[in-house]
């Protein structure tokens, strides 16, 4: 009887990370967590650790803690990050840097804490979480566009650099989802602004968490093998095109 294989996922508390947690603990996989706060629900982790991304010695803790370079790692997800607002002559340079830090640099830094050990065990996939701003822009969002444009190249580099170890790399990229970090459109006063977010979703609905987890289950599994440095899209058709004349039907 084969071991079942090992995942990290980061963000592991809430939104798509918890979703995440649900649906590999459903698929027998060991699961290990990392987010800033705890989670609800410690039951379903086979090891939790509060930590913060974006710092090296944290992330080192982490890979220790769940005796990674001794039992190895198969899948990391990394579903840690934030958003934020603001035009270039908007956002304040601080801010700018927290959330390159925490959405790109974060990436960077964990995914180079794992590659070594999966090296060693023989190849893993690595999923990370972009944006549909990822591939396209979006006005009054430049720190947060632009660092999730990061991700998505970063991810490529990654599946360059690292396929001669079997190593696979991906990032998936979803349109409006109903979770925590989207919870303010539902404030009152926001009404206007949710449903037009809404409207340019061709489906004219929000995801889940549960849908964005279940393509990134499948990017983490054997199904998958020959699939790597793509930037998948979960988002209802928004990053497909626009609908011009959405009333028209031919």
């Amino acid at each position: 009887m084969s071991t079942p294989n090992r995942v990290l996922i980061t963000g592991a508390a809430s939104g798509i990370g918890n979703a995440c947690v649900r649906l590999f603990n459903d698929q027998g996989y060991i699961v290990l967590g990392m987010d800033l706060n705890s989670p609800d629900d410690d039951s379903l982790f086979a090891g939790f650790e509060q930590g913060d991304v974006t710092d090296g010695p944290a992330i080192d803790h982490v890979i220790n803690a769940f005796e990674i370079p001794t039992k190895g790692l198969d899948a990391l997800v990394h579903c840690a990050g934030m958003t934020g607002h603001g035009s270039a002559t908007e956002i304040d340079p601080a801010f700018w840097s927290k959330i390159l830090n925490v959405n790109l640099t974060s990436t960077f830094l964990i995914t180079r804490a794992v590659i070594p050990h999966m090296q060693l065990n023989g190849g893993g996939s690595i999923v990370t979480i972009g944006s549909t701003f990822s591939m396209i822009a979006r006005d009054s969002m430049i720190g947060y566009a632009v660092s999730k444009a990061g991700v998505a190249h970063l991810t490529r580099c990654l599946a360059i650099d690292y396929a001669k170890d079997n190593i696979r790399a991906n990032c998936v990229c979803p349109g409006l989802i109903d979770t925590p970090m989207t919870s303010h459109l539902n404030a009152p006063g926001h009404e206007d602004v949710r449903q037009t977010l809404i409207n340019a979703h061709p489906m004219k609905r929000p995801g889940t968490a549960e849908e964005v987890a279940n393509a990134i289950a499948f990017l983490s599994s054997d199904a998958a093998s020959y699939i790597t440095g793509q930037v998948i899209g979960v988002d209802g058709g928004f990053t497909a095109g626009k609908q011009v004349v959405p009333e028209a039907r031919h």
